[in-house]
This record gives C-alpha cells, structure tokens and sequence, in this order.
C-alpha cells in the first residue's frame, strides 16, 4: 500500500442511518459506493465478517488481486487530474472554472452538460459520473481503515478523492431556481449562494463521507478478540448526534433539620467528662540454642605373660617313749607276766606346684554423645505511654435551666437543565470510578510520619479479601524461601533454619599388634585366635529430638586373618542397624583387605530414640567400621517450626502496625482541630479528574500515561527525549472534547464486587456528593464533542487516529482551537447552553450539626435563578 504524504485534509465521514435528532442538511453527505454503481464485493464480505481472522483475510485477499486503488496512480485518470488541479489552486475555483475543466479533460462529461436543461432531473443513463471508480476508491478506503500496517495518510488521501468525485457530480447538477434558495445560499445546505471559490472550498471541505454501520464493530486495526470483533473503544452506547441536555447545579444555603441532640443544664449544675488512654506493650521471648557433639573412641590392648614354679619340702619327726615292767615269776610250770610299753610318733611331708599363664585382654569403646539445648533469646520491648485527656465541661451558673438543641444541618442546592443543541454525544459506563483515589487516600494517610503502615498481612501484599486471606502457619513453607519474603517485608529477625538432615556416626574398630620384636628385628605379629566369630553389639547411636533416623550407611576397612585353617578363606561382615534388615559383605581372597561401603541401609521401626547399631565379623585380623545414621526431620518438627517462624513473622507485623497507628494517633491529638474532606469547589475537581481519566481509558483503549515516556534521566536528574515523537494524541484528546460539559451519576455500591461491599456501602463524608462518588459501584458518563471536532473524533472511535492522520490542524485551519478558547473554556462553565423550563431546588443531608439558633451560610452570588413560588 503506497505512503502518501502532503495531504492536508482531514477525513470527514458519518456512519450511515446513526441514530440523530438533528438528521443531515440535504447535500452535506457523498454516499461510499454512488447509487449508479455496484457494490464491490469485498464491502458485502466485510459486512458478513464477524471475526478478526475473517476480516483479515478478506483485506489481504483484495490486496492480492491488485483490487486496491492509490491516492496517487500512475494512470492519468479524470478523478486524481482533477484532484491534482484543485490542490494547485487551493480550492479556491468557480464553479464554472469546474465545468470548464470536466469539458475540456473528460467527453462524457458533454453527455451530462446536454442534459442541464431538465432541472433536478439525473441525465438519461441514470448514472453518475466517474461512478465505477468511486465505487473502487470507496472500497479502497474501507481497507486501509482496517489493514494493520496501513499509512495512516492513505484514508485520508482516498476519502479526498471521493469528495472530488462528489465535486463533479454537484457542479454537473443544474441549480435550483432562486426562489428555492434561502438567505444562506441554497435553501437547507448552508452553502453560498453566488459562483465563487467559496461553493467549491465548501463542498471539499464540509461535506461527508457516508460509511457502512457494520465498520463501528471492527476494533482497532482489528485486533485479535476471542470475543470477536468489538468497537475499539470501549462505548456504552453508539455515537450519535443530539441535542445535549444537562442539569447546571450550585449550593444555595444550608438549614437546619431534625434534631440530632438535646444537652440539658440545671441551674448551678456542673458536667465534665475526661477521658483518658493510656497504651503500654511489652514482648518477651527466650529462646536458647546450644548443641554438644561428643564422640569418645578407646581401644586397648594388653598382653600379659607370667611364669611361676614354687618348691615346697616339709619335714617333720616326733617321737614318744613310755618304759613299765611288770614281772611275775613262776618257773616251770612257770608262770611269767611281764609288761613292756614303748610309742613312737613320726611324720613327713614334701609338695612341688608349678604355675604357667598367659593372658590377652582387649578393651574397645566407643563412645558417642549427642546433646543438644535450643535457647533463644530474643527481647522485644515496647513501652509507649499515650496520654489522650479530653475534657468537654458544661456549666450553668444561672438561676434558670439551660437546653441545648443540636440539629442536623442540610445543603440545599438549586438546579436547571440547559441545553446544547447539535453534539456528538459519546457515553461510558466507568466501574468504580473511585478505586484509585481511595487508594491515594489511603496511601497518603500516613505522610509527614515517621513510622509506615505495613502491607496487608496476606501473600500478596494486597488487601484481605475473600479471595485473598490472611497469611497462616499453613503458608509458611520449609520447600521455598517465601517466608523469608514475608519476614523481609516486616522486618522480622531471629528466624531459625529449616529443619534439615543431620547426621549422626559411630566408630566400631579392633587394632592388633602390628609389629613385635623378634632377635631384635621388627616383624609382624602372627595372630593365634582361636575363633573364627567375633560379635559386637556393644554401641549405639543417638538421634537427635525432633528427628528420626530413616537410613545408614557404613564405610568398612579389614584384613583377612589367614591362619585359620583352609576351609576359612574368607572374611566377612554383617551390619544391622536398628531393627532394618542386615547388610553383608565379605572378600574372598585368604589374607586380603576389605575396602568398600555399605549405603542405603534399612532403619527399620527403630527410628528414634536410641538405635542400636551390631557388627558380625568372620575371620578378621583388624578392622575399623564407620557407621552413619542419616536423619530427618519429623513432621511434628517441621510444624513447629512453621508456628515458630509464623509467630516471629506475625509479631513483626504487628509491632509495625501498632507503631503506626499510635503515631497516627499522636499526630491527630497534635493537630487540633480537625477539618476532614475537602471543599467542595476541590471536590467536584477531583471527580471530573478521575473519570475523565477513565473516559480516556476506555476511549482509547490506554492509559492516558501510555508510552512512549518522553523523559529520560541519568544522575544528573530527569531530561527531556527529543527523540521520542510527540504525542499528538494528547491535543487532540484535550481539545476535541467539552470537558467542561462532562456530566456524569453516580450508581450504589452493589454495582461493584461483591467482597467489596463493606468497604463502599458505609463511606460517608461531609460532602455528600463526594462521598457517593466514593462509595459509586459504577457510573454513566456523557461527554460531548467540541463543536467542529465531530468527524474527527467519530474517526478516532473507530480507527484510534488522532486527526485523521495528519498531525494536529496549523493556527486558522479547520480545527484548529486557539489556546485563549482553551483556557476560557477549561476556567469557567460551559458556552452555548440555552435555559429549558424554570429551576428548582434539593436538599442534601450532611454530617455536620449545629444549635438550633446558629446562623447558617447563604450563597451571596447564586448564577441560578430561584424556582418559581408555589402557588
């Protein structure tokens, strides 16, 4: 699609059969396709178009086929000569010099020339001229409004020529007696009467382009929608042009209502309240942690050789003598008696004993400790004393009772509707016009302090709501480190670690001799055990509180005791830890080391506490074994942990918090009297504000604070980027619009989410319409198009083009707005309002009160006329 460049014409165009009071003065329209041609396929297969994809397609095919007509051909045909040929000369031809030029450049022409005669009558054929190419042009400048990468001047350009052809046809129209003609010029169209430059300019320059309906719901450049295809801004309603009728409004004076309070005095009687707060905080946490780690190892070893031969003889001798003789005599038969006594006692002993013992003794232990103490210390103490002494005394000293009334006060506003005739209306539905102000409000509550508020005790740092709870024990989580977010976010300290995996080891070994002393020559020592089996059962080890053991692993170094005899070529070990199934290895080379490690091992039910760790070993000489327990953390530990971390958290958000709002607090006492709201002149201010914004939001699909940002900076401090293009955009959305005129009504509350209901529905506030702009669910808007920006801004509703393309209109050119209009229009009311019935008033309830005798203000300028009296 060819660039065109220096065409100083803004497109004008309207929406065919848009809804209007005031419709269009007869010859102020050129129809898209003229009625004496055919409609170009491609305006019937856009019409039918309902998505993005479809329209797409559809203009990259028309393209394809070279269907597309340029402002500028190469051809030399009549309707781009004549356009060329105007320009030269400004516009500024006769209608003659027109005619002129058609009969000079163009024979069909003389065709329509022969037929001026029959007044108001079309020339024989029935057609118009040049009315095929129109119907291409027309075509031509659908497409361009919708290719994406289209020149933003090609529109522009084609709409131009359409205008021109139009041109050609109302100068071959024979004209219409001067009896049909009014003080204006010809009678309804408001153009010149006498054959000048003017006619010709007027019938460039004011009259437009009729477009197809079904384009207002193509989106910009139809961008891609699931929904479809939409209107780019986001309207409540289609444009259209009407009469404009708003309701003007002031405050008139305030009066008392009904009564809010009534204080009762006796005479000589005394009242007096104080009131008195006093706030005092203190936190205490201890916590201590202290760990021992104790791992004890001792082996000993001990021979012991002892020989001893002991010889004992023992020699005892003992003898006894008793001598008697007794004789009796008789010889021959003799009779002889004698008595002979002797005793004799001896004894003899002797004993031999010798003793040979040889004794081994080997003492292991292993010993290991594990003792842990967990004290933490953490002291955080907050003594704030506030002293807030209010004292309200009410004293009668005379002789008669006094009553006081308190009243509720009320505004009393006046009112009337005015009417704008003839604006282009564009209307918005705004939700929650004041979600962005409450929030400055809020955010700015505390300014000049020096404490903040915290952000919202949730995961998000945004508000509680239904959807967005309060942080829990349940969202701390050991896996991530968002707890350490949280704990940055209020400044938590002292957090402890995440349980982990600890480890715990024990150290079972036998170390023989390795050397011994031979004929003076070191060699090693031959064992002589006697058993193949050695047990061990003799150690354990200790997991920690809060952990339980769930593996082991064990690292083995052993030497094979080759002197068993040849059946025992092995060496074997057997560890089991806990209750877990047992794990083995073994060499098979006879006098050979054992070098490996065991891993993975079964625990088994036994996984805490105390776990016994057993070692079976067949045949070995000397061996050292290193047993680790792998542990981890029990789920109970884990939760603990969690409540612990969640409370450090928790207590550091409400320390904040507190702190806060006490200086808010003192700040207020500080302050004395306390005039909450604004004015109402600022109030009505800042809600134009707001929902212009939004209505710029919606028009343009945007935030009025787009890119591209022209400021740039460095550490010399902010600077403008030349660079950057200018916004155009901004002009025209200022100047287009009577942003004086914006009228707007506040809808409830419940037009907004649900869980945002408690927040609105019970905003109140001195002024009463600034507290319904508060506590609005939703708004309608109306906005009106400054007079002579109509088809300006209807093409920006429908393309997002400012100034059709062109760049904002040179000082004296059509649309041009001078900046001393600008500032009388953005500093006073509205223009051009014409008063409609009479005026009438209404009364506003505020929260103020007064005594039933004060005064109350009266508005000493009214611009509002009072209602008509009652009669």
């Amino acid at each position: 699609m060819k660039k065109v460049s220096g065409v100083p014409e803004l497109v004008r165009f309207t929406l065919v059969r848009d809804a209007q009071k005031v419709e269009p003065q007869p010859d102020t329209t050129i129809p898209l396709v003229p009625p004496g041609a055919a409609t170009p396929q491609v305006l019937t297969e856009l019409a039918d178009a309902h998505h993005s994809e479809s329209v797409q397609a559809i203009c990259a095919n028309f393209l394809a086929a070279g269907h597309f007509k340029p402002p500028e051909p190469d051809a030399d045909l009549p309707i781009w000569e004549l356009s060329r040929w105007l320009r030269e000369r400004a516009d500024r031809v006769s209608r003659a010099e027109v005619l002129a030029w058609l009969a000079h450049r163009d024979a069909d022409v003389l065709t329509r020339l022969a037929h001026r005669d029959i007044a108001s009558k079309r020339d024989s054929s029935g057609t118009e001229i040049w009315a095929g190419i129109r119907a291409e042009i027309g075509a031509s400048l659908v497409v361009a409004m919708l290719v994406p990468d289209a020149d933003p001047a090609v529109p522009p350009a084609l709409n131009r020529l359409l205008l021109v052809g139009g041109l050609a046809e109302l100068v071959l129209r024979p004209r219409r007696p001067a009896t049909e003609r009014d003080g204006a010029g010809e009678k309804g169209t408001g153009k010149p009467e006498t054959d000048t430059g003017a006619e010709v300019w007027w019938a460039l320059h004011r009259r437009k382009v009729l477009l197809p309906t079904w384009l207002s719901r193509y989106p910009e450049r139809t961008e891609r929608t699931e929904a479809g295809l939409l209107r780019s801004s986001k309207l409540a309603r289609t444009p259209a042009v009407s009469d404009y009728y708003v309701v003007e409004d002031e405050w008139n004076r305030y009066e008392a209502a009904e009564i809010a309070h009534i204080e009762n005095v006796l005479p000589h009687e005394s009242k007096k309240r104080v009131h008195r707060r006093e706030t005092e905080t203190e936190q205490t946490t201890t916590t201590d942690t202290e760990r021992t780690t104790e791992t004890e190892v001792d082996t000993q070893q001990t021979d012991r050789g002892e020989f001893s031969r002991q010889t004992q003889r023992e020699s005892e001798l003992a003898f006894e003598g008793e001598l008697s003789v007794d004789t009796t005599g008789q010889y021959g038969p003799t009779n002889v008696k004698t008595h002979l006594a002797a005793t004799v006692d001896g004894s003899l002993a002797e004993a031999e004993q010798t003793a040979y013992k040889t004794a081994k003794e080997i003492v292991s232990r292993s010993v290991s400790k594990v003792s842990e103490r967990t004290r933490t210390v953490r002291v955080t103490r907050t003594f704030t004393r506030i002293t807030e002494t209010n004292r309200h005394g009410l004293d009668n000293t005379e002789d008669e009772p006094i009553v006081g009334i308190y009243r509720w006060v009320e505004q009393v506003r006046r009112l009337r509707v005015l009417r704008y005739p003839n604006r282009f209306l564009l209307e918005f539905l705004v939700p929650e016009p004041a979600a962005w102000w409450r929030w400055l409000d809020k955010s700015r509550q505390g300014k000049g302090l020096i404490t903040t508020r915290p952000d919202p005790f949730t995961a998000d740092a945004k508000p509680k709501s239904d959807t967005n709870p309060e942080l829990t024990p349940a969202d701390i989580n050991p896996n991530t480190d968002t707890y350490l977010k949280y704990a940055a976010r209020y400044g938590a300290t002292g957090l402890e670690p995440v349980p982990a995996d600890q480890t715990v080891a024990t150290v079972i070994s036998r170390y023989p001799p390795l050397k011994q002393e031979k004929d003076g020559i070191p060699v090693i020592v031959e064992p002589k055990n006697e058993w193949t089996l050695e047990w061990n059962s003799q150690n354990t080890l200790t997991v920690p509180a809060g952990w339980r053991a769930k593996s082991w692993r064990a690292a083995v170094l052993a030497w094979h005791d080759g002197h068993f005899p040849e059946w025992q070529e092995q060496l074997s070990i057997t560890i089991s830890v806990g209750a877990g199934q047992a794990a083995a290895v073994g060499t098979t080379a006879k006098g050979s080391a054992l070098v490996t490690q065991i891993s993975n091992g079964a625990v088994g039910p036994i996984s805490s506490g105390t776990v016994p760790v057993a070692v079976m070993l067949d045949a070995p000489y000397g061996y050292v074994i290193n047993v680790e327990l792998i542990c981890e953390p029990t789920a109970a530990a884990i939760q603990r942990w969690r409540q612990a971390t969640y409370e450090v958290i928790r207590g550091a958000y409400d320390l904040k918090l507190q702190e806060h709002l006490q200086e808010l607090a003192a700040s207020s006492i500080r302050a004395g009297i306390d005039i909450s709201g604004m004015s109402p002149a600022r109030a009505r201010e800042v809600e134009r504000t707001e929902l212009k914004k939004h209505v710029l939001t919606l028009l343009s699909g945007q935030s009025p604070a787009a890119s591209p940002d022209p400021w740039a900076g460095d550490e010399k401090g902010p600077w403008l980027d030349v660079s950057k293009p200018p916004r155009d955009e901004v002009m025209f959305l200022e100047q287009a619009f009577e942003w004086e005129n914006l009228r707007y009504v506040f809808y409830p509350y419940f037009w907004a989410n649900a869980d945002r209901w408690p927040d609105l529905a019970d905003i109140t506030g001195a002024d009463a319409l600034f507290a319904a702009f508060l506590r609005a669910g939703s708004a309608r808007v109306v906005v009106p198009t400054r007079p002579g920006y109509e088809d300006q801004v209807n093409f920006y509703v429908h393309t997002l083009i400012p100034w059709g393309g062109l760049g904002a209109p040179a000082p004296d050119a059509p649309g041009y707005l001078s900046i001393a209009d600008e500032v009388q229009a953005l500093s006073g009311p509205a223009r051009g309002g014409v008063p409609v019935g009479s005026s009438w008033e209404v009364r506003l309830p505020t929260e103020s009160v007064c005594l039933a005798d004060a005064g109350l203000p009266v508005n000493p300028h009214p611009a509002i006329p009072a209602p008509p009296t009652a009669s």
